[in-house]
C-alpha cells in the first residue's frame, strides 16, 4: 500500500510541475507576466484532476472571443444593429465563461474555492476577473501558436 501512495504522490509531483513549466512557456511565449499564476495553476490542475479538459478547453476559447469582443465594443465603430447583436452574443457567451468557471472552480479546495470566489465571481464586472480572461486569453494564444493543446 505504501508503494501506490508513493507512486500517487510522485504523479501529483510530476503533474504539478508540468502545469508550473506550461505556466512557464506561456509566460515567455506572450512576454509578460501572468496576472494571476496561482489562480491559471488552480483551474489547469482542477480541469486535469476532474476530467474537466474540454471545459478549460472551451474557458480559453470563450476568454479569447471575450477579450476581443470587449475590445471591439469599447470602439464604437459598428453600426447600431450589429452593435446590439455584439452584445446580445457578448453576455451569451460571458455567462457561460463564467459557468464554466463555476463548475472548475468547484473542486479547489475550500479555501481556495472561497478566495477564488471572493475575487472573481462576486463582482462579475471587476477588474480581476477581465485580468483573469487576459491571462486565459494568453494561454488560447499560445495554443494557437503553438499548434497545440496546453495539457
Amino acid at each position: 500500500m505504501a508503494l501506490d501512495i508513493f507512486e500517487s504522490s510522485r504523479i501529483f509531483i510530476k503533474m504539478q510541475n508540468n502545469i508550473l513549466t506550461l505556466i512557464d512557456q506561456i509566460e515567455i511565449h506572450s512576454n509578460k507576466k501572468l496576472n494571476y499564476r496561482k489562480t491559471i495553476f488552480l483551474l489547469i490542475e482542477s480541469s486535469k484532476n476532474n476530467n474537466l479538459s474540454s471545459d478549460f478547453e472551451n474557458l480559453i476559447f470563450l476568454a479569447k472571443f471575450i477579450f476581443n469582443v470587449k475590445r471591439i465594443l469599447s470602439n464604437k465603430t459598428l453600426a447600431e444593429e450589429n452593435y446590439k447583436n455584439l452584445i446580445i452574443e457578448f453576455q451569451k457567451n460571458f455567462n457561460n465563461f463564467i459557468s464554466i468557471l463555476k463548475n472548475i472552480s468547484s473542486n479547489f479546495e475550500n479555501q481556495d474555492r472561497i478566495e477564488f470566489e471572493k475575487q472573481f465571481l462576486d463582482n462579475t464586472n471587476s477588474e480581476a476577473l477581465y485580468l483573469l480572461i487576459d491571462d486565459l486569453c494568453e494561454i488560447k494564444n499560445y495554443e494557437i501558436d503553438k499548434k497545440l493543446k496546453p495539457f
